[in-house]
């Protein structure tokens, strides 16, 4: 499959949110229905996130003032650039590439669980600055600096489903599944987040070897017409059931 350039612009759409809820919807079957085109976004998405994380790390150093000023040294990019040069040429080249495997962990958290990869950043001015900087800690694996930042929105009552499900996010990454429950919780049926909090939910309890509320959350979670992790949730109940 050879990734039009329309595709590609889609894949961005939809990782600045910038569609309607119909678009997206539509765009999630796809994904869900496709192997082919959701490997693609996969490594469109790797590209892209690999080319803002460069970008973030110069970025950060402006927010730490007592930082030594240091002369511009243009050749520190070199390595980066060429990097992501070569990751975007593989992307052209290949096109696709295969989802990672699940660990050969023998717990089923381990085998199943990877961080929500977090949204794209604009880098651009926000009003909702504590958002854009904790999400920026966050693709950098600064869990707790995350916190810091959207703990602020919370308290301030801007704690939006988006901000309380990145917020579990966080703390499930940092192996504190009650909270991670507790925020994943908060996030509405209408919310673009719910099924994703549902499965992150039911790895919490997996990992927590609370069976019975994981055999909730897994009956919940098919009860939603589920667009992500079909084979997993099948797999799972396979082993529910053995445990029922």
């Amino acid at each position: 499959m050879n990734t039009s350039e329309e595709t590609v612009i889609l894949f961005n759409l939809y990782l600045r949110g910038e569609m309607t809820s119909e678009e997206r919807s539509q765009f999630e079957s796809k994904l869900s229905s496709d192997p082919k085109f959701h490997a693609s976004f996969l490594l469109h998405q790797e590209v892209v996130e690999s080319i803002e994380n460069y970008t973030l790390k110069a970025k950060m150093q402006e927010w730490h003032p007592d930082s030594t000023p240091q002369p511009k040294n243009y050749s520190i990019w070199i390595k980066p650039a060429i990097g992501a040069l070569i990751l975007l040429g593989l992307y052209v080249i290949f096109n696709l590439i295969k989802p990672q495997k699940v660990s050969e962990s023998p717990t089923l958290f381990t085998k199943y669980y990877y961080a929500d990869p977090g949204l794209p950043i604009t880098m651009g001015n926000s009003n909702l600055l504590s958002l854009e900087k904790g999400m920026q800690a966050y693709k950098l694996g600064d869990y707790d600096a995350a916190l810091d930042e959207w703990n602020v929105l919370v308290a301030s009552g801007i704690g939006n489903d988006t901000v309380k499900y990145y917020v579990g996010s966080a703390y499930l990454a940092l192996d504190e599944q009650s909270t991670a429950i507790h925020w994943f919780e908060q996030v509405p049926r209408f919310s673009i987040y719910y099924e994703k909090a549902l499965w992150y939910i039911l790895l919490a309890q997996l990992k927590d070897e609370n069976m019975e509320a994981a055999m909730r959350t897994h009956k919940m979670l098919l009860s939603t017409d589920p667009k992500f992790h079909k084979k997993e949730l099948n797999e799972l109940k396979d082993f529910l059931d053995l445990n029922e």
